[in-house]
């Protein structure tokens, strides 16, 4: 994924988390305690690579093991975010050398129509039919596909609010109970859903 794709991503995302009630002092300077921050990314952060959230053109994925070398220039100078690839866990680093851990809130789809959602340019630019819907089981995320090929999903992916997608297609409505762990095909726009478990 882009940078801006992440970064515009993440920051969608942001509404649906919930912050722990207190903020974890790092330190600035001299004194960050790099200890507490290699412990509080290996235990709330899952995965052996995250995404390190700083700007439009800046943001991108790392490296677990990289990451310590890679957030140092802007620890207690600098605001940002390490998220999780799934993008269901966060932490924030707040320039005055606090950070706050986050995770995504569980939502359905039918509640929540401001959960950021997955497809490509073929259907939002192009206007393409969404033939191909999966509800992944791992992290909840919905992904939205036409028929058309590609190679490299970064290249076409979009992100698009829930209600934004349903707004252009209002037969994706039909999917809201829809499970994670499965997908929904249709050859039509006017053909009806074909649901079943993801292999």
């Amino acid at each position: 994924m882009a940078s801006r794709e992440m970064y515009n991503a993440t920051a969608h995302l942001s509404s649906l988390i919930t912050w722990d009630r207190d903020w974890i002092h790092f330190g600035t300077e001299n004194e960050i305690k790099l200890g507490l921050l290699e412990k509080l990314i290996e235990e709330h952060l899952s995965g052996n690579d995250l995404l390190f959230i700083h700007g439009r053109t800046t943001s991108r994925q790392i490296k677990k093991e990289e990451i310590i070398k890679t957030i140092r220039p802007f620890l207690g100078t600098d605001d940002f975010q390490l998220w999780t690839v799934r993008m269901d866990k966060v932490i924030r680093f707040n320039k005055i050398g606090v950070l706050h851990l986050g995770q995504r809130i569980k939502k359905d789809l039918e509640k929540s129509t401001d959960t950021a959602v997955f497809t490509t340019k073929f259907v939002l630019e192009d206007n393409k039919v969404v033939t191909y819907v999966t509800h992944e089981i791992e992290d909840g995320a919905w992904q939205f596909f036409s028929d058309d090929e590609f190679e490299e999903f970064e290249s076409v992916a979009r992100i698009i609010g829930l209600n934004e997608i349903m707004d252009k297609d209002p037969t994706l409505k039909q999917l809201v109970d829809m499970e994670p762990g499965h997908i929904a095909t249709r050859k039509h726009k006017e053909d009806k859903w074909t649901i079943k478990k993801k292999e």
